[in-house]
């Protein structure tokens, strides 16, 4: 059979054909201008770099790192540009603001939606940035930076940073932001903010994170009015600066904080409020300076601390507490409250005024401890001019007022209260104006009293119950007697207590040793137990009557 072969059928050799090339990896942004001055970019969702420039004659758009710029619907960017509206979606994009020359000027609002990946905004050149209306910046879920330190002489009428989820950081130069709506920075992951010269004079800061927040203050911020921060772990580190008022918030579950550290001269005008899981401010350099309240308050752990050098001045009240543990160290060069200090937990709460200079609480002191024992000791720097109260509970607890190398001055009332426990207290050359109440509870306590410690008014010391030890201007190398101007009762309670009232010539004692009572009818009451007290090798003048044992 003899076939055919249909010429209409029969196939050519393969070939290629060069297409036009499609591949672009960081994207397109379309550009367009609208009559009435808005500026709008939309990206594609992949990698879109571009930097945009503002003149009187129009916009500049170039694409960086491969970004190609498209103009859409044919038009140009030439004109009036008042606002701009970006929204650049997914993937890593970044936008740079030029500020070269003669700056980059807007009348209106800039926003920037840069969708979800690593996203940036920043602004380069060294002229002002001047945006009159709200710079907006929207992030995703990857990791944003958001950089306004370029430029000079820049100002914002407001700033809204909203960057999602992941971890973020904003920066803030020598910007006035300054409209009423002021800077807010929010995110679902971690939020670093720095500000750098910042200047907010009408409106406030706050920095919210669902995780971790952290506030950088440095140089010559000026906050006039409210600044706040919220995370889990809230902290705000001040280098310089001033502001209006400080609220930092923590957690309330454990490794939860919130804390504010100063390590350079700052003010804030009204209050600060710290409060979390555990709360801590801590100033480490320089004076800071606070006009109102000061709270610390916190489930665990609550502290408030002065290093070597510092000084702190707070012109309103100061309190501290917490469930467990409650301190204030104050071992600066100077600490001054305006009103009322306060230290309260129901665990242990610790005072240490051990400051260089002055030490000066211009209302009362008020120490609350709890059951685990807790401790207060002040160097001789220490005035009060309202009564002082030392309500410390259970475990043992330990007291020191005064140093000898001066006087303690307690303005008012002096009331320590103990309880179970071995206490230890000591008055060392103490002056209290006003009435003294001592009761140490039951525990083998002991009370110390020496070096020209004087009670001006009258005076009540209990020992309460267990083998206690009273030692009144006793000690060996003494600089100066004990005296009671007011009535004083002394009362040992039950138990095997020792007390001394004096050191006699005979024991080894001086004219130092000595115990005045200046008011009648004092009375030592030696209560059951095998007490020892010797008139023999006590000193004292005065009239004092022995009711019990002696």
């Amino acid at each position: 059979m003899h076939t055919r072969t249909n010429p209409s059928r029969r196939l050519g050799g393969l070939r290629l054909e060069r297409l036009e090339c499609r591949d672009n990896p960081n994207g397109t942004v379309t550009a367009s201008l609208s009559a009435g001055g808005m500026l709008s970019l939309t990206g594609d969702g992949l990698d879109n770099s571009v930097e945009i420039g503002v003149s009187a004659s129009g916009a500049i758009v170039t694409g960086l790192n491969g970004t190609q710029v498209t103009i859409g619907g044919g038009g140009s960017l030439n004109g009036s540009i008042n606002a701009i509206n970006a929204s650049l979606g997914a993937g890593n994009d970044g936008v740079v603001l030029d500020a070269a020359g003669a700056g980059f000027a807007l009348s209106g609002n800039a926003k920037f939606a840069l969708g979800g990946g690593d996203n940036s905004l920043s602004v380069s050149g060294s002229g002002p940035l001047d945006i009159n209306g709200r710079l907006t910046v929207m992030g995703g879920g990857g990791t944003d930076s958001i950089d306004l330190s370029g430029g000079a002489n820049n100002s914002i009428g407001s700033a809204n940073f909203a960057l999602g989820a992941g971890t973020n950081t904003a920066t803030v130069g020598a910007v006035t932001i300054a409209g009423a709506a002021g800077l807010q920075v929010s995110a679902a992951g971690n939020d670093t903010v720095t500000l750098n010269g910042t200047m907010v004079p009408v409106g406030n800061v706050s920095v919210f994170a669902g995780a971790d927040a952290t506030l950088d203050v440095n140089g010559s911020v000026a906050i006039a009015h409210r600044v706040r921060v919220a995370g889990q772990v809230a902290d705000v580190n001040v280098a310089g600066g001033s502001m209006g008022s400080l609220s930092v918030s923590g957690g309330l579950l454990a490794g939860d904080s919130a804390s504010v550290s100063v390590s350079g001269t700052a003010g804030v005008s009204a209050g600060v409020r710290v409060n979390g899981f555990d709360a801590s401010v801590d100033v480490t350099g320089g004076t800071f300076t606070v006009g109102g309240n000061v709270a610390v308050s916190a489930m665990d752990s609550a502290t408030l601390h002065t290093g070597s050098g510092t000084t702190l001045d707070l012109g309103g009240r100061v309190a501290v507490s917490a469930l467990a543990d409650a301190s204030v160290d104050a071992s600066g060069t100077s600490l001054s409250v305006g009103s009322n200090l306060a230290v309260s937990a129901l665990k242990k709460a610790d005072v240490t005024l051990g400051t260089s200079g002055s030490a000066e609480v211009h209302g009362s002191l008020r120490v609350n401890g709890g059951m685990a024992g807790s401790s207060v000791t002040a160097n001789a720097n220490l005035t009060v001019d309202d009564n002082t109260s030392l309500l410390l509970m259970g475990g043992d607890n330990m007291v020191s007022l005064g140093d000898g190398s001066a006087d303690a001055n307690l303005k008012g009332n002096l009331v320590v209260i103990t309880g179970s426990g071995t206490d230890t207290v000591t008055l060392d050359r103490s002056v209290v104006a006003g009435h003294t109440v001592i009761n140490l509870g039951s525990g083998a306590d002991s009370l110390t009293v020496i070096n020209g410690s004087t009670f001006d008014a009258d005076a009540v010391i209990n020992l309460g119950a267990g083998a206690d030890v009273l030692a009144v201007a006793n000690t060996i190398g003494a600089t100066a007697g004990v005296t009671f101007n007011g009535r004083a009762v002394i009362q040992t309670g039950a138990g095997d207590d020792t007390v001394g009232l004096g050191l006699s010539l005979l024991a080894g004692g001086t004219i130092f040793n000595n115990v005045a009572f200046n008011a009648p009818n004092n009375i030592l009451n030696l209560m059951p137990g095998a007490d020892v007290f010797s008139q023999l090798t006590s000193q004292f003048t005065g009239d004092l009557r022995f009711v019990g044992k002696a």
